[in-house]
């Protein structure tokens, strides 16, 4: 009977600690989980890399090639942690058509892909705007407008009142080796001081 009951205490205590914080290396937790560092030469954490990852839940993350990738539920895909912010931009009033400059550098060459990645977010402003708009290439082909989904939209207008547009939901993919450039369509109109701001995160396919 006293085993029955030193059984049942543990567990009880067990069952306590598994919904309190823990601590690994450290008797003093100050988060859910605290990975603390012992002076040994070990690391505090090690996450095995996978070659083909799967998943269904956002929050997972995984080494590959050393890369760190979260699965992001809503996009349905594994992504980069990391981000990487793209300029482009034209000063003053453009051509017609205007091709807009990577980093304030040659408007025809844009950066080459190094990895398959996705576009999440795109910001652009400007001082002046007519309602011209704003066409987002991938290699040499326009992005086609998508009047259903705009996160995959390649062609862009200002808000007339702000002359601004921001989208944080983007998720348009790209391809190793693709080049992205901006554009703006042929128009008496005109845009000034066009500033636009993309970012992409690295793709693992599954």
């Amino acid at each position: 009977m006293k085993t029955i009951i030193v059984k049942f205490i543990v567990l009880f205590l067990f069952s306590i600690s598994v919904h309190a914080q823990m601590g690994i290396g450290t008797t003093d937790p100050s988060a859910a989980l605290d990975v603390n560092t012992i002076d040994n030469g070990i690391a505090s954490m090690r996450l095995n890399p996978q070659n083909n990852p799967t998943g269904t839940q956002t929050g997972q993350l995984t080494v590959i090639n050393g890369i760190l990738y979260m699965f992001d539920a809503v996009r349905g895909k594994w992504l980069s942690l990391e981000s990487t912010s793209l300029g482009f931009g034209r000063l003053g009033q453009g051509s017609d058509p205007a091709e807009v400059e990577y980093a304030g550098g040659d408007t025809r060459r844009s950066p080459i892909m190094p990895f398959d990645g996705t576009i999440v977010g795109i910001s652009m402003s400007a001082t002046n705007d007519n309602s011209r708009e704003i066409l987002l290439f991938i290699n040499e082909t326009v992005v086609p407008n998508n009047d259903i989904n705009n996160n995959i939209d390649g062609v862009f207008n200002l808000d007339q009142s702000t002359l601004r547009y921001v989208n944080n939901n983007f998720n348009l993919d790209f391809e190793a080796g693709d080049v992205l450039r901006f554009e703006m369509e042929s128009d008496v109109n005109d845009i000034e001081n066009l500033i636009i701001d993309i970012r992409v995160k690295w793709r693992q396919n599954n």
